[in-house]
């Protein structure tokens, strides 16, 4: 079986189970094989369980966390690109005025989703209605994340919130991916 060699994990398998006759020679000489050798005496291989029960406590706790999904694996992290921002846009002369200021409409895009967001100013707040779609304008279900809020869509598939100050990171969980939304400024010059 041994030809000047150390003998294959197969060979060492069959020999803890056939009594180490084949190898003993081998086994006095080498120790690395030696230690091999024991190991696989004290632990037995193919159909015998080489190690007692876990505590029950144990069991059950890894059962608990193989549960809970986890949701940043598998993940994509993407960052949208933003397609449309009422603001940005050139002011046709002529049409003029608070309503510019006090209203915002944003497009993003990530993927094959779309987020669009529309921002109104109240006395001393900020409205938000937001909505995620696929391509063919089919509602996307996720979390919003806006500033420190987390937010669930109603089901129309809006996210609504207010707030005093616009957020400037928001980012998008669906379950295939992280979308994270460009920092966003909020300063606009008043037209005059």
């Amino acid at each position: 079986m041994i030809k000047n060699t150390h003998p294959t994990r197969k060979e060492l398998i069959l020999a803890v189970r056939l009594g180490g006759a084949d190898v003993g020679k081998h086994l006095t000489d080498c120790s690395w094989c030696h230690l091999y050798f024991g190991l696989l005496t004290k632990y037995p291989l193919a159909g015998e369980l080489p190690f007692s029960n876990a505590p029950l406590s144990w069991i059950e706790k890894a059962i608990s966390i193989a549960a809970k999904p986890d949701r940043a694996r598998g993940l994509k992290s993407l960052i949208a690109r933003i397609s449309f921002d009422s603001w940005a846009r050139p002011v046709p002369e002529g049409v003029r005025g608070e309503a510019l200021i006090l209203e915002r409409r944003l497009r993003f895009d990530a993927a094959n989703k779309t987020f669009d967001l529309r921002a109104e100013y109240r006395q001393n707040h900020w409205d938000f209605t937001a909505q995620i779609t696929d391509r063919e304008g089919k509602i996307v279900d996720g979390t919003l994340l806006a500033g420190k809020k987390e937010l669930n869509a109603d089901e129309q598939g809006f996210y609504q919130w207010s707030s005093v100050r616009p957020p400037q990171k928001v980012k998008l969980l669906t379950d295939e991916d992280e979308i994270e939304i460009p920092e966003l400024s909020w300063k606009k010059s008043r037209p005059e």
